[in-house]
């Protein structure tokens, strides 16, 4: 066979080339500028107001006095910006204390005093959904309607057959009051807990519905 002669060989290559470059060419072709971005204007109202509501929350002055306290600083922002999320997180926070402090009080037997911390955080949010069942708490504890069984902490942190017997002798009670029984779990840790929850869970036919606490002590409360 003949050699092909050079200067053919030169026009095939060029076209190659200049395909090539046109491929790259064309996807790597700038993109149209975007539009700016425009900042948006935060209103000089809010921060001060955020300030003061969070100062009055550190010093528990959440609800009174009725001119200086956190919900009506955060109440304030919301007027100024109603969907501040920070705000938002506020009142919620002031919900969860008002519930918190009613448990404490039912734990104490004091239970005029959960009522009343219960009445303050619906006020705040009637809609806050831990409310009703800090309601049938106090209202349990108040009228004998409960169980408190202690378990021991070492027991629980080794997940050892004696915490497993004693979490499956509170589940067939909590079985016995199905139908009606919520249960509030307390544990020094969130995975203490959460197997707490899963033992008593396998050891009964329906779900349980429970609140977790982590506290220094090992607990589990039946209310029905």
């Amino acid at each position: 066979m003949e050699p092909v002669p050079q200067k053919q060989l030169i026009i095939p290559i060029v076209i190659a080339v200049m395909s090539l470059v046109g491929c790259q060419l064309e996807t790597t072709k700038p993109a149209p500028p975007s539009e700016p971005v425009v900042p948006i204007a935060i209103d000089p109202r809010i921060s001060p107001l955020l300030a003061k509501a969070e100062q009055a929350f550190s010093n528990n002055r959440l609800t009174t006095p009725l001119d200086d306290n956190a919900y009506l600083r955060y109440l304030q922002v919301l007027s100024i910006d109603p969907d501040n999320e920070t705000a938002d997180q506020g009142i919620a926070a002031i919900v969860e204390t008002y519930l918190a402090w009613s448990i404490e009080n039912v734990y104490q037997a004091r239970y005029r005093r959960a009522r009343d911390f219960l009445n303050k955080a619906r006020s705040v949010d009637e809609t806050h959904p831990n409310i009703p069942a800090i309601e049938k708490m106090v209202n349990s504890y108040a009228s004998g309607r409960s169980k408190t069984y202690e378990l021991s902490r070492k027991s629980t942190q080794q997940r050892d057959s004696q915490a497993v017997s004693k979490l499956q002798l509170i589940a067939a009670e909590i079985s016995k009051h199905q139908a009606t029984a919520t249960i509030a779990i307390e544990a020094p840790s969130d995975s203490i807990g959460r197997w707490m929850y899963q033992q008593l869970n396998e050891a009964t036919e329906e779900r349980v519905r429970a609140r977790f606490e982590i506290t220094s002590r090992v607990r589990v409360h039946l209310f029905y």
